[in-house]
């Protein structure tokens, strides 16, 4: 999928499901952001989809917002939004 479908994406998400619209669209764009950094950037990654297309990446990274928005004392709404969003990433990819 390309840049415009992420972002619609992540604003379905928010229309639909109530997820958190920062939220939404951070977790919709970071697979993306992340991967082609590594892969572009340092060479370290042997594919452009590789880590954050992966079910470890999602859950990892779903795990990272949790405990962030548990110090922000926003972590229901917080994970709730990155793992719907990340998931709609991955599912329309």
């Amino acid at each position: 999928m390309i840049l415009p479908g992420h972002i619609a994406a992540a604003v379905l998400c928010h229309r639909y499901a109530a997820a958190d619209l920062p939220v939404a669209m951070a977790a919709s764009l970071a697979p993306d952001v992340v991967d082609k950094a590594v892969y572009y950037g340092t060479s370290l990654s042997p594919s452009s989809r590789l880590p954050m297309h992966t079910l470890w990446g999602w859950f990892g990274t779903t795990l990272l917002v949790a405990l962030v928005g548990l110090v922000c004392a926003r972590a229901a709404t917080w994970t709730y939004a990155w793992f719907l969003s990340y998931g709609v990433h991955l599912l329309c990819d």
